[in-house]
């Protein structure tokens, strides 16, 4: 059973690729106290948590501190903590801080080895300076040529899917914009 994680307020939180375009692998750190998180993640996941994000601290305002330098991926990437499936987002209006829900991928053996286990979770309470500079490495990561050519409405629909809770669905008027 994988374990899950709840950070109150991580000093790091960034996203990079490893390895050639085409063949490159997806991560998500954050770290707390010194215990440093790494997910495996997919692209579209990275460009478009980096596009909610960055909508997000538009509408909140501009963060008013200096967005964090250090946003290199921290080695070793190997073990990840786990694969990521869903990415929720909600926003903590008491403590002004940007919620990121991950949730792990989880496919029960078919021996029933997980069966009735609970997919393991990593709740990060972020600074709008973090989901910012979160939301600037995250295009730059992902870009390419050849996603730059699709739709931002395909994107959405097939990164964040209808498992996502309906508090972080885009509106109808969010996605109709997008065409």
């Amino acid at each position: 059973m994988s374990q899950s994680y709840d950070y109150e307020t991580p000093d790091f939180f960034t996203t990079g690729a490893v390895g050639e375009p085409g063949q490159r692998t997806f991560y998500i750190q954050a770290r707390e106290r010194g215990q440093l998180l790494t997910f495996k993640c997919e692209k579209e996941q990275v460009r478009a948590l980096g596009e909610y994000l960055g909508g997000i601290v538009t509408k909140l305002g501009a963060p008013k501190g200096g967005l964090p330098r250090e946003m290199d991926l921290i080695e070793p990437l190997e073990p990840v903590t786990w694969i990521v499936a869903n990415i929720g987002v909600g926003y903590d209006e008491d403590r002004d801080r940007i919620i990121v829900d991950l949730v792990e991928l989880f496919e029960e053996e078919e021996e029933g080895q997980r069966q009735g286990e609970e997919p393991a979770s990593a709740r990060l309470r972020l600074s709008r300076e973090q989901a910012q500079a979160f939301a600037e490495r995250a295009s730059a990561a992902s870009s390419s040529p050849s996603s730059a050519r699709r739709s931002r409405c395909a994107r959405w629909a097939t990164t964040w899917g209808a498992s996502w809770p309906s508090w972080a669905r885009p509106r109808a008027a969010c996605r109709a914009s997008w065409t």
